[in-house]
């Protein structure tokens, strides 16, 4: 029981930390703290490997801002996202099943963002 909780930290630790590196997302001004740990246990019980897990959180949050009217932010979020799909999903890191909830949701923050 140790190992898992140990293992379960680590993978939270990993996603805070490439969320902050890669997407630039600081986990201390998401929207709640209990949406982003919620998130993150979702991930965790999906068995999302954590950058699955990380492009969940960033596609939820890009959604959020889209949602909320702050459009710079969410198009700033969208571009990193995008960069990093494009490299993560043609070598199989964000697995397919994954990948095609993100998109819709990245379909639909790019509607109210009136891109295409």
């Amino acid at each position: 029981m140790f190992g898992f909780s140990k293992n379960k930290n680590i993978y939270i630790e990993q996603i805070g930390s490439k969320l902050r590196k890669e997407y630039k997302i600081d986990i201390h001004i998401f929207p709640s703290a209990i949406e982003y740990s919620k998130l993150v246990e979702t991930a965790w019980a999906a068995k999302m490997n954590e950058d699955e897990a990380v492009m969940s959180v960033a596609v939820s949050y890009f959604l959020f801002l889209c949602k909320g009217g702050s459009f710079v932010d969410a198009s700033d979020i969208l571009f990193r996202i995008e960069n990093i799909a494009g490299y993560e999903f043609p070598r199989e890191i964000i697995r397919e099943k994954h990948w095609l909830v993100f998109s819709n949701a990245i379909s639909e923050g790019r509607a109210i963002l009136g891109i295409k």
